[in-house]
């Protein structure tokens, strides 16, 4: 069980990195 916890919580971790990005980058467009 506490494996699988950890195998969500990166999960969880990596999406939010990747929308952050996303976000990040789609603003930077928009900036410009």
């Amino acid at each position: 069980m506490r494996q699988d916890v950890r195998v969500i919580t990166d999960a969880v971790k990596l999406g939010t990195d990747a929308a952050m990005a996303v976000v990040t980058k789609l603003l930077l467009r928009l900036t410009r």
